[in-house]
Parts: C-alpha cells; sequence; structure tokens
C-alpha cells in the first residue's frame, strides 16, 4: 500500500465542537492524496462520536488510554502518521480548502524540499476565556515564496529578530517523512520539551539545510475556551486548562531547561525551545547558542505588572536560573535594569483593518460563530485561482525588511572596505615615514661626504704647495751642487 502525500495530524483532548469544525474544514480539501489522524487524549466518548459522524476512511482514530502530557499525546499522533509530509492542526484550527492542493504543487515544483513553512492566519472563537480577545480574525494578504536556509532562520529566531512562527514548526509546516525520523532517531523522540509547536520550529530548522516557505495561509490558527495556547500565554496558572496542562507535564517528567526561568514568561518559550533542541540536537555547536545576559534583560522586561511580591518572586526565579553562572548572578544582583511591567499579551488589535500584512477584522460584523465560518470568510477575501497561486505579491514590509538587510550587508561590505582603505594607508603613512628617515640619512651622508670633500681639497692644496715647495728646495740644490 502506498504512502498518501500528506498526514494532517490532529491531537485534541475534550474538545469534541471544536474538533468537528475541524475535521469539516480538513474533509473540504479539493485534494485527495492525503489521511487525516485523529489522536484522542483519553477524551470521553463524544470525541469519538465526531469522528463517527463524519463517516471516512480518511480519518485515522486512535485513542490514549490514559491522559497524556500535550508533547507526549504529539508524540503518539505523529508516530501514526503514514505520509510523506506530516503536519500537525489544533483542534479548534482549521484548513483552508486549497492548502493540500497548493502544498502539492510546491512539494513538485520545489523538488520535495525538507520542508513548506506558511504564514497562517488567527481567529479567535467566541468562547475564548479572554473576553476581550473573541470575535477576531487575522489574514496574511500577500503571495511570497521563496527559499530559506533553515541554520539562518535558527539563528534570527533565537536572537528574536523573527518571531519562532518564522520557523518550520510541524504546526506550521508540512515535515518531510525522512526529516522527522532522523530527528526521532538522533534524540528518540520527536517532540522535546512543555512546548512541542514551538520546539520542532527549532529542531526542524537545523535538520532542515533549507526550506521553502510561503506567505500564503494554508491554515487559520484558532483559539478557544481550552486552547492550550491561552493557557500558557495568557491565564498561566489561572485556569483548569492551564493547571492540567502543567499537571500533566510535570507528570510525565517535562520540564523547563535548567537555564530558563520556572515560570511562564513570553520569552521562555522560545528561550526553552532553543535550548531543548539544543541539548538534543547541536550541544557542541558553539555558534548556535544564546546570550545569557541578553536572556536576563528579556526575562526582566516581561514581568507583567503583578504585585511587588510576586514580582520579588519572579526575579527570584530569574535568578535561579542562572545557578550555573554565578558571575551572572552578582551582575544580576548589582547591575540589572529595573524595568517597567510587561504589558498583558494580546492579539487582537486596539484598530481593525489592513496594516501592510495581515488584515484584521472584527468577525462579528459577518456572523461568524467557529472555525469553519472563519475558514470560510478568508478563502472568499483571498480569492485563491484553482489553477494555482501565483507567487507575485509581496507586501510592503517585507519588500522593506529585503531592502534593510541587503543595505545593511553593503553597509558592511563598505566598512570592510574602509578598513581595508585604512590599513593601506596606515601601511603607506609607515612606509613614507621609512623613506623620509631613509632620505634623512642621505642627506646627512652626502652632508658628511661634502664636509670630507672639501676636507681632501684642503689637503691638497696644502700637498701642491708642498710639492711646489720641495720642487724648488730640489732645483735650488741641483745649482748649489753645480
Amino acid at each position: 500500500m502506498s504512502r498518501p502525500l500528506f498526514s494532517v495530524v490532529i491531537p485534541t483532548r475534550e474538545r469534541p465542537e471544536t474538533l468537528a469544525k475541524a475535521l469539516a474544514t480538513c474533509l473540504a480539501q479539493d485534494f485527495d492524496d492525503y489521511e487525516i489522524i485523529v489522536c484522542d487524549n483519553a477524551g470521553g466518548p463524544e470525541t469519538k462520536a465526531v469522528v463517527d459522524a463524519a463517516n471516512t476512511p480518511r480519518i485515522v482514530y486512535l485513542r490514549a488510554p490514559a491522559p497524556l502530557a500535550m508533547s507526549a499525546n504529539w508524540e503518539l499522533a505523529v508516530s501514526a502518521a503514514n505520509g510523506e509530509y506530516v503536519s500537525v492542526l489544533g483542534d479548534d484550527d482549521g484548513l483552508m480548502p486549497y492548502a493540500l492542493r497548493e502544498l502539492a504543487r510546491i512539494v513538485a515544483s520545489h523538488d520535495r524540499p525538507a520542508a513548506v513553512h506558511w504564514r497562517c492566519g488567527h481567529y479567535n472563537w467566541p468562547t475564548i476565556k479572554v473576553a476581550e480577545e473573541a470575535n477576531y480574525l487575522a489574514i496574511p494578504l500577500s503571495r511570497a515564496i521563496e527559499k530559506r536556509c533553515g541554520r539562518t532562520e535558527l539563528l534570527r529566531a533565537a536572537r528574536f529578530e523573527i518571531g519562532y512562527d518564522r520557523l518550520p514548526s510541524i504546526y506550521t509546516a508540512t515535515i518531510r517523512r525522512d526529516i522527522i525520523e532522523e530527528h526521532r532517531a538522533r534524540a528518540g523522540c520527536v517532540f522535546g520539551g512543555l512546548y512541542p509547536d514551538v520546539y520542532s520550529g527549532f529542531a526542524f530548522a537545523y535538520l532542515c539545510e533549507s526550506f521553502v516557505t510561503t506567505s500564503v495561509p494554508m491554515h487559520v490558527a484558532g483559539l478557544s475556551a481550552r486552547s492550550n495556547g491561552v493557557a500558557a500565554l495568557m491565564e498561566a496558572g489561572r485556569s483548569d486548562a492551564s493547571r492540567e496542562f502543567y499537571s500533566l507535564q510535570q507528570d510525565a517528567g517535562y520540564a523547563r531547561h535548567p537555564t530558563v526561568p520556572d515560570f511562564e514568561l513570553f520569552p521562555v518559550h522560545n528561550d526553552d525551545s532553543f535550548q531543548q533542541a539544543k541539548a538534543r540536537l547541536f550541544q557542541d555547536d558553539a555558534e548556535l547558542s544564546l546570550d545569557r545576559r541578553v536572556m536576563l534583560t528579556r526575562y526582566l522586561a516581561a514581568i507583567p505588572d503583578v504585585g511587588e511580591e510576586e514580582r520579588q518572586r519572579i526575579k527570584g526565579l530569574i535568578r535561579a536560573s542562572l545557578a550555573d553562572r554565578p558571575d551572572l548572578q552578582a551582575w544580576f544582583d548589582t547591575e540589572a535594569l529595573e524595568l517597567p511591567p510587561c504589558p498583558p499579551f494580546r492579539l487582537k488589535p486596539a484598530r481593525f483593518g489592513f496594516d501592510g500584512q495581515f488584515l484584521h477584522l472584527d468577525t462579528t460584523r459577518f456572523g461568524i460563530t467557529d472555525i469553519c465560518g472563519a475558514v470560510a470568510l478568508a478563502d472568499s477575501i483571498l480569492q485563491v485561482d484553482p489553477q494555482g497561486v501565483r507567487f507575485d505579491l509581496r507586501v510592503l514590509p517585507e519588500v522593506v525588511t529585503e531592502l534593510s538587510e541587503a543595505l545593511i550587508e553593503r553597509s558592511q561590505a563598505l566598512e570592510a572596505t574602509l578598513e581595508d582603505l585604512t590599513q593601506v594607508r596606515t601601511a603607506l603613512a609607515e612606509r613614507s615615514q621609512a623613506l623620509e628617515v631613509t632620505l634623512e640619512d642621505l642627506t646627512q651622508v652626502r652632508t658628511a661626504l661634502a664636509e670630507r670633500s672639501q676636507a681632501l681639497e684642503v689637503t691638497l692644496e696644502d700637498l701642491t704647495q708642498v710639492r711646489a715647495t720641495l720642487v724648488e728646495r730640489t732645483r735650488r740644490l741641483a745649482a748649489a751642487l753645480k
């Protein structure tokens, strides 16, 4: 039996109402060579009922006998995938109707790349726990495609020059099967750490020599009542979903890397995932390392607006992450800046409309109540040609970024040339000074020779006079002898 081209993997736990909508978008593809894996994390019978109601052999259903940590459930889910390319879709997300068709075209036209990454849309369900974030859709509007170097993008994300969502995470990319198998062979698993989506971005960026990225959204990421993203970023420790998330991870032995604070700060997701990937894949690569002092400044800047007692507790956790660096602990105690509180993490902007990259919409104005409606609205706005996307539209910020990078490279080249010219100038100045010294020596020699010549002329004149005197005396002596 041949493998399908794509596996769309949906890990889920006790969210049958959103799973049904996610599956509906997966089954609405105008493409046939794919499978859907639903991995039920020990949920109730409602989850299986949703799969049964879909009534299609395209869906492969498996169930964990007991609740698993998020990373472990993703591990189980991906292990069941048979496709040549594998991606993970959240159970409150939606696949764009053209997604697999266009991904197949990209795979074929780019000679089976290690990964195909995309910019996703974002949708906040009406049920999201943070009420002010509800009913919001963001859609990227450009149509660009290019090849990127995995190592370069990994470094840029590690330095926060780009977001981790620009890496080939299995959540925002479809990953070629042999890359996944290579990771499993080298690390003993596919997902490490607390954040499998972020971790996979760093890990696969390292393993992919290059990958293809497009700004055309292939899925819309949803945030709903029990989303782990909301639990981690907006409700850390304050909701049932958040408490269950961390409890299951802890029970399974997943822990943050010792060099990051054991607290939910936004930069921790990025840094912990990088450090976990480094420990498993590139421990001895000195270039791929984080600047620990810069990390500390990021953590201090990310402390939210809390009471003084809680603020000091968080700072204590940040300091504890420096147990292996007494020098940095001393710096932290004496020189670290006291920064103002970080504003709350928010997705929904203060103003709707187009910002140069994304179109931001209030979905209540369109009667949207779930991910199916959000996907349909995004599709109607994007109007993707059934004959294939024409990658001919780049948004202004991307062009500006590229020009800025080109100018930086040109500036660096000019600085290098200027440095070379300065070195040449210095060498010429030194040579000129040496020649001046040599000329001065020659002048002194010439003067000495002139003086010596004058002395010799005086001596010659004296000798001539002596000679004349001797001749005269000789003549007189000869005359006297006669």
